[in-house]
């Protein structure tokens, strides 16, 4: 698979969990082991906008041919800092939700790098 494939693929899983995030916000808390509250639940929109945002960018760019690198570059910054901040609210959310977290993000980030990388623009 070519850069520009993977990077739609990755753009397209940042759309589906953007819009999860937004729909379902209370779910996601939930199964984060975090309590279901008005400000937990807004918390996750923000992400979910964030994420769905940086997918349909990314989206566009790849269809117009210009300027994807900068979004998945983003969006690679993005799950960066999410790792770092799961790895600090370990006390809070409990190793298991945090690791489970830091994997993700911190995968989703080294994963991004590589494509933003890759692509030839």
């Amino acid at each position: 698979m070519d850069s520009h494939h993977l990077a739609r693929l990755l753009a397209a899983g940042r759309v589906v969990v953007g819009v999860v995030l937004l729909a379902v916000p209370g779910w996601t808390v939930r199964t984060l082991g975090v309590e279901s509250r008005p400000g937990s639940r807004l918390l996750v929109r923000t992400t979910g906008v964030r994420d769905l945002a940086i997918g349909v960018g990314t989206l566009r760019a790849l269809t117009r041919g210009r300027g994807a690198r900068t979004w998945v570059q983003a969006g690679a910054a993005c799950d960066a800092v999410d790792a770092v901040v799961l790895v600090g609210a370990s006390g809070e959310l409990g190793v298991g939700p945090a690791l489970a977290g830091v994997t993700v993000a911190g995968g989703a980030a080294v994963i991004g790098a590589k494509i933003a990388a890759d692509l030839d623009e």
